[in-house]
C-alpha cells in the first residue's frame, strides 16, 4: 500500500477501537455510541470532501429512511432484533428512532469513505436521474407497508425475516451488480473489508453494553464470540453485505459504475 494512503487510512483503522473504548468508559447507550462510531468519522470525511456532502446526504436520507422504517418495524414486530435503552420513544410502537439514525449515518459514512479512499474520479452531479427509480422503489415499499399495517398487522409477521430481507435486498442485488460490473469488485471489497472490521467491533461493544439483542429463535444459526451471541444473519448480512448493498445502490443509481 502507498505510504501516503496508509497514513490517511490509519486513523480510520484505529477509530473503531477508540470508539469502543469510549463507549465502555462512558457506558453509552445506542444513540450516543452510534454518534461516536459513525458520526464523528463521517463528519471528519465531510470536511475532507465538502463538495460531496449534499450528494451523500441526499442519498442516505431519501433512500434509506423509508426502507429502514419498514425493515425496523417488521424486525421488532417479529423479534428479529430489539433495541434496548432507547433515548427516543418508539414510532408506531415498534420503530426505533435510533435504528433509523444508525442506518442513515452508516450509509453516509460508507459513501464518504468510498469516495475518499477508493474513487479516483468524483462526479459533481448531486442527484442522478436514475435515483428516481431507487427513490420510487424505497418510498413505494413504505407505502405498501403502511397499507398492510392498516389492513392487518399480521401480514407483516414474516418468519425468518432477517434471512429473507438479507437475501432479497442485500446479498442478491450486490452479487448481480458485481457480475454486471466486475471492475467494481476490488473497490467494494476494500470498503467492505473496512466496514466488516468496524461493524464487528461495534457489534461486540453493543452486545456487551446491552444496546441491542436478538430475542427470536427464527435464525439459521448463531455465532458466539467471547461469550456474546448473535445470529448468523447478523454476521453475514449486517457485517459485510450492508456496506455492499449501499455501494451497489450508489454506483448503479447515483454514480457511473466505473
Amino acid at each position: 500500500m502507498n505510504p501516503k494512503r496508509f497514513y490517511r487510512l490509519l486513523p480510520f483503522l484505529c477509530w473503531p477501537i477508540i470508539a469502543s473504548a469510549i463507549s465502555f468508559l462512558l457506558q453509552l447507550n445506542m444513540l450516543y455510541s452510534t454518534l461516536v462510531f459513525l458520526a464523528i468519522p463521517a463528519i471528519y470525511l465531510s470536511f475532507l470532501l465538502p463538495k460531496l456532502v449534499k450528494k451523500a446526504f441526499l442519498f442516505s436520507t431519501a433512500i434509506t429512511i423509508p426502507f429502514s422504517i419498514v425493515v425496523d418495524y417488521i424486525a421488532h414486530f417479529t423479534g428479529q432484533w430489539l433495541v434496548l435503552n432507547e433515548t427516543f420513544p418508539r414510532f408506531l410502537n415498534y420503530i426505533s428512532v435510533e435504528d433509523v439514525i444508525w442506518v442513515v449515518l452508516f450509509s453516509y459514512f460508507v459513501i464518504m469513505f468510498y469516495e475518499y479512499f477508493v474513487e479516483s474520479k468524483r462526479k459533481n452531479i448531486i442527484w442522478h436521474s436514475r435515483m428516481k427509480i431507487l427513490a420510487g422503489f424505497s418510498w413505494g415499499l413504505l407505502f405498501v407497508f403502511l397499507i398492510c399495517l392498516f389492513i392487518n398487522q399480521e401480514l407483516l409477521n414474516i418468519p425468518y425475516f432477517y434471512l429473507y430481507v438479507g437475501l432479497l435486498f442485500m446479498a442478491i442485488p450486490s452479487v448481480i451488480e458485481l457480475f454486471r460490473r466486475p471492475n467494481l469488485l476490488p473497490k467494494f471489497f476494500t470498503v467492505g473489508s473496512y466496514f466488516f472490521f468496524l461493524t464487528f467491533i461495534y457489534e461486540l461493544t453493543a452486545l456487551k453494553l446491552g444496546q441491542w439483542t436478538f430475542p427470536s429463535e427464527q435464525y439459521i444459526g448463531w455465532v458466539s464470540i467471547a461469550g456474546l451471541n448473535f445470529p448468523f444473519e447478523e454476521f453475514f448480512f449486517g457485517f459485510f453485505f450492508y456496506s455492499m448493498i449501499t455501494l451497489t445502490c450508489y454506483e448503479a443509481f447515483d454514480d457511473d459504475e466505473q
